[in-house]
């Protein structure tokens, strides 16, 4: 069980957490919090790793980056 905190602009936010979902079993993802000093916003996501292959989390992560950067 690992518990993951996003911090930046709420679309950046938002598509990460998306990105964990497809990566680990995710049990909760917290509501947007606004950051305590300056711009953006946080979330908390509690997932699971434990079951997670390398080759599987790699994948995930190479399709984000081609959609971040066509």
């Amino acid at each position: 069980m690992v518990k993951i905190r996003i911090s930046g602009n709420p679309a950046d936010v938002s598509r990460a957490a998306r990105l964990i979902g497809q990566v680990l079993k995710v049990y909760q993802t917290s509501d947007l919090h606004p950051n305590r000093r300056g711009v953006g916003v946080r979330v908390y996501v509690t997932a699971d790793a434990s079951d997670v292959s390398r080759a599987g989390s790699s994948a995930g992560l190479a399709q984000e980056r081609k959609t971040l950067n066509p």
